[in-house]
């Protein structure tokens, strides 16, 4: 897993584009008012702590950071207080009151009415432990620790592991690997990234309404609306995308395109390749798996889809019906993936990877044909924005879609989605029809769980794992820590 470079980091527990646009809209979000005397407090303390947790052991973390910080931000709380029912000893560092009064009610009674009474657990480590490594006399990483403490506490749901500088926030019912993680250490510089962690830290953030659901849950429920409509609004659209990148193939003469059955096989299998490689792009770049190395922008500023987003909201950009440039940079940008040029790989901080999605000989056609940046430009807009852009209204806000909320298994539906399909000649135009001749609007057609999970398995899952496992991408964590 990536170490929190920036303020945050979702692990697909939250949304990224929820955070980034919705967050502060919510009537609990905190004014400066509520907020900056805690995070004046806060700044100070870790300032004035950091050097010394960071030479001392857990317990000093914990005495000279943790506690006074959970005590500002309100929290009453019970320390090494054994989980009930449990033939493990298991015994998470604190328990978490809503309130004084709550734990006051429930101090003299037994475990596990004093864990019916608390709203969350938390796990502490000195001061920038890794959470996601090997704890030293510990068969567990501090992650897989957190997790179990939560799978036992049945009462609670959610629960806080922390370092002092990276704060993670787990849920019972996501899926283990999932989290979100908070850089205490980015968030105390600047008011408005403190109320971040206050919004999601404090104690009403754990406390359930009538309804048995917390301020993180509605969070949550809206990570997953976002992946599921992102998934649903994108499988709709690959279909006309498809569509309008194999017109303008045939386009042009020079690709040689013939109006038969075998030259359009071979462009319907072309057109879902390159479609996919924009989204796998699209989805690396949106969970910062490219470049590598955070701190270079080279790869950014020259290669990365992302450099497109501000260009492409103008229509007088990439118009020309004769210029292929745009279609060649992404070549680029494919053959630096698939590792064709080595120095370039270095160059750009981005490693080699082998996963045959961008392989040039596999798909020489690719390499030999060319679209217009204008049928282009028109297939990243149709990925990249929701609504699309209107060129009759340029003022109008641009919303930019987050490839990060999606997970690779959406990835591999979508494509998938596309499958069973052929082009046929239409009023002139290829169009994308079932084997029964009925046109695929919706993109709800499906095939089987196996299918898709061999999709998934055989692109998107050899090159992500060649991502975490490459030798460069250790090096920077490393680096990172």
């Amino acid at each position: 897993m990536p170490e929190v470079r920036n303020l945050w980091q979702t692990e697909e527990l939250f949304s990224d584009h929820y955070l980034k646009a919705r967050l502060d809209k919510n009537d609990w979000w905190p004014t400066d008012d509520e907020a900056k005397p805690l995070w004046e407090f806060c700044k100070a303390l870790y300032e004035k702590r950091y050097l010394a947790c960071a030479r001392n052991n857990e317990a000093f973390t914990r005495q000279e950071l943790l506690d006074k910080i959970l005590e500002k931000l309100g929290f009453p709380y019970t320390d090494n207080l054994g989980l009930p029912e449990t033939q493990q000893d298991l015994e998470p560092d604190y328990i978490l009151y809503p309130d004084a009064e709550t734990k006051e009610k429930v101090i003299d009674r037994s475990a596990a009415e004093r864990y019916r009474a608390a709203v969350a657990i938390l796990e502490a480590k000195k001061l920038h432990h890794p959470l996601s490594q090997l704890s030293k006399h510990q068969q567990r990483y501090p992650h897989q620790q957190i997790r179990h403490y939560l799978n036992e506490a049945q009462m609670l749901s959610w629960g806080i592991l922390t370092n002092g500088n990276e704060w993670r926030l787990y849920c019972r019912d996501s899926k283990p690997s999932h989290f979100f993680a908070l850089n205490f250490e980015v968030a105390v510089k600047k008011l408005a990234d403190f109320k971040v962690f206050l919004a999601l830290f404090c104690p009403a953030a754990f406390v359930r309404d009538a309804q048995g659901k917390c301020r993180l849950d509605q969070v949550r429920e809206s990570a997953l609306a976002a992946q599921a409509n992102l998934e649903e609004d994108l499988r709709k659209r690959v279909f006309t995308l498809v569509e309008i990148l194999a017109n303008g193939f045939v386009e042009r003469p020079e690709n040689h395109i013939d109006d038969t059955d075998e030259d359009r096989s071979k462009l319907y299998e072309n057109c879902l390749i390159f479609l996919y490689r924009l989204l796998f792009i699209l989805y690396a770049e949106g969970r910062n798996l490219l470049p590598v190395e955070p701190r270079s922008r080279k790869f950014y500023k020259e290669l990365s889809l992302a450099r497109l987003i501000n260009p492409l909201k103008n229509f007088s950009e990439f118009d020309s019906r004769t210029r292929t440039r745009l279609y060649q940079d992404i070549q680029e940008l494919c053959h630096l993936i698939n590792g064709t040029d080595e120095k370039k790989n270095k160059e750009y901080s981005v490693p080699r990877y082998n996963g045959g999605l961008f392989d040039a000989d596999r798909y020489s056609a690719l390499e030999r044909w060319r679209v217009c940046d204008a049928v282009l430009a028109d297939v990243l807009r149709g990925l990249l924005f929701n609504p699309l852009p209107d060129p009759q209204q340029p003022t109008l806000p641009i919303e930019t879609v987050d490839f990060g909320d999606l997970r690779v298994q959406q990835l591999g539906s979508i494509y998938e989605g596309l499958l069973e399909h052929h082009f046929a000649l239409e009023n002139g135009r290829l169009t994308l029809k079932t084997d029964k001749a009925e046109r695929k609007a919706t993109g709800t057609y499906y095939t089987p769980d196996y299918i898709v999970k061999y999709i998934v398995e055989q692109t998107v899952t050899p090159l992500l794992a060649e991502i975490e496992n490459h030798e460069p991408v250790k090096s920077s964590r490393t680096a990172s820590k």
